[in-house]
């Protein structure tokens, strides 16, 4: 990774950071060894009905769809495997004008997260500086 790489990676995670405590405080997140582990304690946060999950793993390994989104929302009254409520996404991002390229990145985390929810929700949230 080049200076200016790392540069606009440590911005990306700053914003990510203030974002979170701000909009999205408290939250389950956790450290794990492995995907393998982290997905398994994503699976169990998810099943206890955490109302927000920050940058744990989502897998879809029939599928070859792995991925981290930077939240998982509860949503109450909209039901999956897990109950009575299910989870969306939500994405921080540093940059003022998305990208297709961090659409598409959101989208694919919301593919996985109805292949594992069994409820795929109709959209996602993604949250910059320019809103």
């Amino acid at each position: 990774m080049t200076d200016f790489q790392q540069h606009l990676f440590d911005i990306g995670n700053s914003h990510q950071e203030v974002v979170n405590n701000r909009m999205y405080p408290g939250g389950i997140q956790e450290v794990f060894t492995n995907e393998e582990e982290g997905f398994r304690r994503s699976l169990e946060v998810m099943a206890a009905g955490s109302q927000l999950i920050k940058n744990m793993p989502l897998v879809s390994w029939p599928d070859g769809l792995t991925g981290r989104p930077d939240v998982l929302e509860r949503v109450d009254g909209i039901p999956s495997v897990f109950g009575d409520f299910s989870y969306r996404i939500v994405e921080v991002k540093s940059s003022r004008r998305l990208r297709d390229s961090q659409k598409l990145q959101a989208g694919l985390y919301n593919r996985v997260l109805g292949l594992i929810q069994g409820y795929e929700p109709p959209e996602y949230q993604m949250v910059n500086p320019g809103l």
